[in-house]
């Protein structure tokens, strides 16, 4: 249950075995880092720029991953300090802090970018970016694979080198306790890495998400692989994917309830006073429908239609995959300039 709650979706992979009916913990919530978001955009990307900077003096070894750096600091007006060890009020004697995580949508590649940022110990956020092929959605399913086989055995059992520092030969350092699962033997071949690659990720996911978007996850990851595979077969393809798509408005057949919809709007988008909703003209609407009855596409178009007529609309979801969702059929369009659709 508490996995699946929206403000903290992580404490019970963490927390599990801790007395919950007494609730001996405080919580916090924090966005997932981004590949290229200012260090300075928000109080998450503050924790994470202080957590990269930490143990770099002569490269010692890291000791844990971002999720528990967050656990022990937070920022206080615009400050990264530690977490007081108990607090007043509701948060008298609790000493444990547990932290959501909110992630974007796993099947877009900065996803793999969030998951290795929060769980996997690192000192740059290079280590999980690669500029191989230039494509946005293989770079951090590429990096991450390129970080896990950057790993080497270290000088005791509890130490693993980790991946090679950009311009020297110097490796930073990791404890294995850091990592989010055992690691295996070291160094991993590019398919062991990409089983651990999964192995964690979807560990993680099958505890935030259904079973059946998992499997389209892993699934999703398997066709990267053999896409990065036909790559490196034929140099050449890549320019092919590099091509910007360009989204434009289909012809549809409407259905009779999708038509009274359109028209619906297109009379309501002319209200403009309270005379005319006295008059009884609302403009609030609700629709429903199965998945694949048309609902996003008449959104879509009713959308477009109103912007071509001089409306301002604006779009909004309650969830991430429902935002790219939407920017995946609305970015781009001949005749209509793309401010007009938010």
């Amino acid at each position: 249950m508490s996995k699946r709650a929206l403000c903290i979706p992580e404490i019970f992979v963490y927390f599990a075995r801790l007395p919950h009916m007494v609730r001996s913990f405080r919580t916090d919530n924090i966005y997932a880092p981004g590949p290229t978001c200012p260090d300075d955009a928000n109080n998450s990307m503050k924790l994470y720029a202080a957590y990269r900077a930490t143990e770099d003096s002569l490269f010692p070894c890291k000791t844990r991953a971002f999720i528990h750096y967050v656990r022990t600091h937070h920022v206080v007006n615009g400050v990264v300090k530690l977490r007081p060890k108990t607090g007043g009020g509701h948060n008298t004697g609790k000493t444990t802090t547990a932290v959501g995580v909110r992630f974007g949508y796993e099947m877009h590649d900065q996803y793999i970018f969030h998951y290795c940022a929060m769980f996997f110990p690192h000192y740059h956020r290079e280590a999980f970016i690669s500029t191989e092929f230039s494509l946005k959605f293989t770079m951090c399913f590429l990096g991450c694979l390129r970080y896990l086989m950057s790993l080497s055995p270290g000088d005791t059992d509890e130490t693993v080198y980790g991946e090679a520092i950009p311009g020297s030969t110097h490796r930073y350092r990791y404890s294995k306790s850091a990592f989010p699962q055992p690691l295996p033997t070291l160094p991993m071949s590019k398919e062991v890495a990409f089983a651990y690659m999964c192995d964690c990720m979807g560990t993680d996911l099958r505890m935030r998400v259904c079973d059946a978007r998992v499997a389209t996850f892993l699934s999703r990851l398997e066709a990267i692989a053999v896409l990065t595979n036909t790559f490196r077969a034929n140099p050449l393809s890549v320019e092919a994917w590099r091509t910007t798509r360009d989204v434009t408005l289909r012809p549809m057949q409407w259905s009779g309830k999708q038509q009274e919809f359109l028209d619906a709007v297109a009379e309501r988008i002319n209200v403009r006073d309270s005379s005319d909703m006295a008059g009884g003209l609302s403009r609030w609407m609700h629709i429903t429908g199965g998945p694949g009855t048309g609902k996003t596409e008449a959104i879509i178009h009713a959308a477009y239609r109103a912007a071509e007529v001089g409306a301002r609309v604006l779009i909004l979801c309650p969830t991430g995959a429902l935002v790219h969702a939407y920017k995946a059929v609305s970015y781009t369009h001949l005749t209509l300039p793309t401010s007009d659709l938010v």
